[in-house]
């Protein structure tokens, strides 16, 4: 409810530049992501491990890039047409390649510390479960699913498409920043060392003047 308080708010602000019209996909994907958060605590709750791919049909919502892909386009002007919307609240093309390699490299990065506190399977332990492999086979595997999906944003990249380059820009740049906190392995994301403190002060703080 407080969240919908908050929404009805923004709603207002936008009605004043005009976008009001859009946000009731920001709306519904707020929703979705509230369900996948749902599901996960149920199978949390009930010590289930899913399938791979029922797993990576609800934490591709949970991880709340689409939302966020959605929220940034707002903040795009009018470049941002209610058929960019509906593309990114469908989760497909490049938000979905995005959504995935976030996931994917999160749960690389994140769930050997998860594991050791009560929290939901991640995607290497769906892995390991369905084909009933080690962790090291599927990391490994997962690794390469994360490969296909930056095939898949880069195809997407390079095709003529409906949307305005700057929206698939954004897109890109979002998914980007996952490689610079998940590189490695490292979930500079949630522990926020020297490292990833010096990066955000290297973009932020101190940029390169060209």
């Amino acid at each position: 409810e407080y969240l919908l308080d908050t929404f009805a708010g923004c709603e207002q602000d936008l009605a004043k530049e005009g976008t009001a019209h859009f946000f009731p996909y920001i709306r519904e994907m707020m929703k979705a992501q509230s369900r996948a958060y749902l599901q996960e605590a149920k199978w949390l709750h009930e010590k289930c491990i899913p399938t791979y791919d029922e797993y990576m049909e609800t934490a591709n919502v949970s991880l709340g890039y689409a939302l966020l892909s959605g929220v940034a386009f707002l903040a795009m002007g009018r470049i941002a047409t209610e058929e960019a919307f509906k593309w990114a609240s469908q989760t497909i093309g490049s938000v979905k390649a995005s959504c995935i390699i976030g996931r994917l490299m999160s749960d690389i990065a994140s769930h050997n510390r998860e594991q050791k506190r009560n929290h939901v399977a991640s995607a290497v332990e769906c892995y390991m479960t369905q084909y009933e492999v080690s962790e090291e086979k599927a990391t490994e595997e997962v690794y390469k699913k994360v490969e296909e999906a930056w095939k898949d944003l880069n195809e997407e990249m390079l095709r003529p498409t409906k949307f305005p380059r700057p929206l698939l820009i954004l897109i890109l740049n979002l998914t980007r920043v996952l490689e610079v906190f998940y590189r490695l392995g490292d979930d500079e994301y949630t522990i926020v060392n020297q490292n990833a403190c010096d990066k955000i002060r290297a973009v932020l703080i101190d940029p390169l003047m060209l």
